[in-house]
């Protein structure tokens, strides 16, 4: 239940895409107090519904899974805003493959190995390099194997 909190804090505060891809709308529509006319093109912000205070609280900047688990801790609690492979008939194919991915590697990676930082050195930040995609500052960390 941990890990699947920590999976979706990850993608939440790394916006691996800060954009979904683009849309056109295909009739004219008002949203928002917008006029969107037919033929324009559209693009979902993630990363900043991601990083939006209003949405995720003052601490938005914070890596705290808990943001995901009900108040006892008992339960993970998906939250709608959350929206990684984005949202509606255009939601990303590979979605289910890639969540069932995320856990597997997560999970043994936390079960086969201790991974801290190296003497001296700072934690990685939560920054990344913008590009097209984010892609994560390169860092060091130090994987010792446990003795299970």
């Amino acid at each position: 239940m941990y890990t699947e909190a920590v999976i979706l804090e990850t993608l939440r505060i790394s916006s691996i895409l800060p954009t979904a891809l683009p849309h056109t709308a295909t009739e004219d529509i008002k949203f928002h107090g917008y006029d969107i006319p037919k033929g324009t093109m559209v693009l979902a912000n993630l990363s900043a519904n991601h990083h939006d205070p209003e949405i995720w609280g003052q601490d938005v900047e914070e890596f705290r899974p808990e943001r995901f688990l009900s108040p006892d801790e008992s339960t993970v609690v998906r939250h709608e805003a959350l929206i990684p492979f984005s949202i509606g008939r255009r939601i990303c194919p590979g979605e289910t493959l890639a969540r069932d991915t995320l856990f597997l590697f997560t999970a043994n990676l936390a079960l086969n190995f201790e991974v801290t930082v190296g003497n001296g050195e700072k934690k990685p930040p939560l920054e990344s390099q913008e590009g097209i995609t984010f892609a994560p500052v390169s860092s060091r960390v130090v994987m010792k194997e446990r003795n299970l």
